[in-house]
């Protein structure tokens, strides 16, 4: 199994030109909270390094990795090519995740872990589980954390095979949603 852990940190410049989207403006107004919500969800996840064959930080916003996210020798770092062409954060997320999976050649079957980088692994509860189960994809569903009726799933954490975050790229490139 590889980790994919996704980080979006955006310039100045970006959030300038971006000023309409608040997102991007809180990002930037709240960088100091950002820098330690990564490194602090680097620093815990190094416990569970064992459990992956690689580790990769994925930046999906930037043109460059951050400097204090480049300092784990245990890390892998790279930078998305980002051709979602989406303003859906989510959608680029996963097109940049299965863009990697497709450049770096990760075989179909492989279980791909992905984290959020400002979220934190707490336990290895859900590794192992991951690793007993025989699906395709395993994710946390809005009612098991929050208490909600909702049947979507969080995207901050799930693990999927390869395959799988490629096929759902393609069908989004493709244009054929609802």
């Amino acid at each position: 199994m590889i980790a994919i852990i996704t980080s979006a940190h955006v310039s100045f410049l970006a959030s300038l030109r971006s000023r309409h989207n608040r997102v991007l403006s809180d990002i930037y107004r709240h960088r100091a909270l950002r820098r330690r919500q990564y490194v602090e969800c680097l620093n815990r996840f190094a416990a569970y390094r064992h459990y992956f064959s690689r580790i990769v930080l994925l930046e999906c916003s930037a043109r460059r990795v951050p400097r204090y996210l480049r300092k784990a020798a245990w890390l892998e770092v790279r930078v998305a090519d980002d051709r979602a062409g989406s303003p859906n954060k989510g959608v680029k997320e996963f097109v940049n995740i299965a863009d990697f999976i497709r450049k770096e050649g990760i075989p179909s079957d492989e279980r791909v872990f992905k984290l959020t980088g400002r979220y934190f692994l707490m336990s290895e509860v859900f590794l192992e589980y991951v690793g007993r189960s025989v699906g395709d994809v395993v994710a946390k569903r809005d009612d098991d954390l929050w208490g909600t009726k909702n049947l979507g799933v969080h995207t901050f954490m799930f693990a999927a095979r390869a395959a799988v975050l490629r096929s759902f790229a393609d069908w989004w490139l493709e244009g054929d949603r609802l």
